[in-house]
């Protein structure tokens, strides 16, 4: 947090965000935070002075825009920090699931070597749906090409001259779950995409794809993922980021969970605290920069 803009006083924080430690800093004119703070009206009404927040990740839905914008308060984040990262980490879902390495590395480690049931897939061929060819899709896009995969694309922002580069064809949401053998998201959480995979839709899906995502949870209805996976619709699933889901599916699903560390590369966090301090610096100046 700095607490003023001329003196550029620093107060730092080791836990998220709360009214309880704010109260410490409720001066500040800019805070900086990460994902896990959660920035609602109350906290942004707690702060007196503030004119710029900064969000130390690419999505923005922990923070009330709305309320920013009547109050004239800047907010900024750090885009493409982590495209290579995640991109990178689907892919390593995605080979663990189809190579069955998470069931074989359990059952190594407790002394069973059988390799019954540990089957894989081929990539190469096998038709790639991605939900967003934004900064982190597209890089998911161009390591799928190494794979000889073939790649359709749901957006509603569509990128011709990227289509053709990178040699992919635009579909429809509803085609998409048609017709992908593994399907991954690449989106931001906001009204739109909030439930975008829910019990309607996902009735669509008929080639027992396996699904990834990287993203926020709620892109996904979690019941409806439950049930898709109770029923057999989806041949796998691998989540960086869930809810509804406990260790017991796990065992009983083709089913990877983890704590969201997609982005958790040493080269992405040393960008991400580069982006955050010009941020800040360019606000300072009074060019701010990656405005949301």
């Amino acid at each position: 947090m700095i607490n003023k803009l001329d003196k550029n006083t620093l107060s730092f924080y080791k836990q998220p965000l709360t009214i309880k430690n704010a109260k410490n800093a409720k001066n500040s004119d800019i805070i900086s935070v990460y994902y896990n703070s959660v920035i609602d009206k109350k906290m942004i009404e707690h702060f007196s002075n503030l004119k710029l927040i900064v969000d130390g990740c690419t999505g923005t839905d922990n923070i009330d825009l709305k309320t920013c914008k009547k109050k004239n308060i800047i907010v900024s984040n750090v885009p493409e920090y982590c495209s290579y990262s995640v991109a990178e980490y689907t892919f390593a879902l995605l080979l663990a699931l189809t190579k069955n390495i998470h069931t074989a590395y359990l059952r190594t480690i407790q002394g069973d070597f059988s390799i019954s049931g540990l089957k894989g897939l081929e990539l190469r061929k096998k038709k790639l749906g991605v939900i967003g060819a934004g900064r982190i899709g597209s890089n998911v896009i161009r390591i799928a090409n190494s794979f000889n995969m073939d790649v359709i694309v749901s957006d509603i922002v569509k990128n011709e001259n990227l289509s053709n580069f990178l040699g992919f064809d635009y579909v429809s949401l509803n085609q998409l779950l048609k017709n992908s053998d593994i399907i991954t998201l690449h989106l931001p959480l906001n009204d739109s995409t909030y439930h975008l995979l829910n019990k309607e839709n996902m009735k669509l899906i008929k080639r027992k794809p396996i699904l990834i995502n990287t993203s926020r949870m709620n892109i996904i209805d979690s019941n409806a993922l439950i049930g898709a996976l109770k029923k057999g619709l989806l041949s796998g699933a691998a989540l960086d980021n869930f809810q509804g889901i406990n260790n017991e599916m796990t065992k009983k699903y083709n089913l990877i969970i983890t704590p969201h560390i997609g982005y958790y590369t040493k080269e992405s966090i040393e960008r991400l605290h580069t982006l955050m301090i010009k941020n800040i610096s360019s606000f300072l100046s009074g060019s701010p920069i990656n405005i949301i």
